[in-house]
C-alpha cells in the first residue's frame, strides 16, 4: 500500500503517454508532481534580454540607499512601535459598544468623490483639471474635505482602505505630497491587518517606493522628509518589508 504522505518512490518509470491523460487517483497525481519536479534543474538562471530591462524595472528592484538624515535604527523601532500602538487603539475603538453616528461615505469605486471627500473641492479640481461631475460640484459637504478622524476611519473595512491607498498613490502622482495627504496615508495604513493580504502588501510597498522617489526629487532639505521617512519605516519595520529599509 502506497503512503499518502512523504516521498513516493518510483520503482517503475512513468509512461510519457500516460502523462497526457488526467490522473485517475490522488496517488497518481502526486506521482506526476514528483516526477515532474525530479526533472527540473536545482538552479535556474533567468535570462532577461537587456532590451526588456527598463529604468522603471531597475528602480522597483533596487534597495533604497541609506539616507544621511534617515532616523537611526532605534528611532525606527520606536516609530514602528508607536504605529502598532495606534493600531491597537483603533481596534479597541471599533470594538466599543457605544454607538457612533456614521458619516455618509462615497461609493468605493468613485475616486473623484473620494478625493473631494478627503481634501476638498479645490484639491480635486487641481488633480483632475476641472473635469468633475455636477454631483461633486454641487455637493456642499465636499467643499472643504474631511480630516481622517477616528469616527471616519473606524468605518473603513480593509478592502476599502486598500482601495483608498491606491487612490492616494494616483493623487501623489497628480498633485505631489503634502502634510494633509500624509495624515490620510497614515490613517489608512492603520486599517491594514497583519498578516497582510498580498494585494495590500503590494500597495504598501509601492507607497514606500513612491515616498522614497518623492523624497529624492527634492534638491534641498525639506520639512516633508520626516513624514516621507515615516511611511518607509512603517512599511519596512512594522509590515516586515526589510528590503525597503532606509538603513
Amino acid at each position: 500500500m502506497e503512503s499518502a504522505f512523504g516521498y513516493i518512490d518510483f520503482n517503475q518509470p512513468l509512461d510519457e503517454n500516460d502523462l497526457l491523460k488526467p490522473p485517475s487517483s490522488g496517488i497518481e497525481y502526486l506521482k506526476r508532481v514528483q516526477y515532474e519536479a525530479s526533472r527540473c534543474p536545482e538552479v535556474v538562471i533567468a535570462n532577461i534580454p537587456k532590451s526588456l530591462i527598463t529604468p522603471e524595472y531597475v528602480e522597483c528592484n533596487q534597495r533604497p540607499q541609506p539616507l544621511s538624515d534617515a532616523p537611526n535604527p532605534s528611532t525606527q523601532r520606536m516609530q514602528a512601535a508607536d504605529f502598532a500602538e495606534m493600531r491597537q487603539k483603533l481596534i479597541f475603538y471599533k470594538t466599543q459598544t457605544r454607538k457612533v453616528v456614521p458619516i455618509r461615505l462615497p461609493k468605493k469605486q468613485n475616486p473623484q468623490t473620494w478625493c473631494a471627500f478627503c481634501f476638498g473641492l479645490d484639491f480635486v479640481k487641481k488633480c483632475y483639471k476641472g473635469r468633475l461631475s455636477e454631483e461633486i460640484i454641487n455637493d456642499t459637504t465636499l467643499e472643504t474635505g474631511h480630516e481622517p478622524l477616528l469616527s471616519i476611519i473606524a468605518q473603513f473595512t480593509q478592502p476599502l482602505a486598500v482601495q483608498l491607498l491606491e487612490y492616494q498613490l494616483t493623487w501623489l502622482d497628480l498633485c505631489g505630497f503634502s502634510t494633509e495627504q500624509g495624515r490620510w496615508l497614515y490613517s489608512l495604513m492603520l486599517c491594514i491587518d497583519k498578516p497582510t493580504p498580498q494585494d495590500a502588501m503590494s500597495v504598501l510597498r509601492t507607497i514606500a517606493r513612491k515616498c522614497l522617489k518623492i523624497r529624492n526629487s527634492y534638491k534641498e532639505q525639506s520639512e516633508l522628509f520626516p513624514q516621507l521617512n515615516l511611511f518607509i519605516v512603517i512599511v519596512s519595520k512594522y509590515f516586515g518589508q526589510e528590503d525597503l529599509a532606509l538603513c
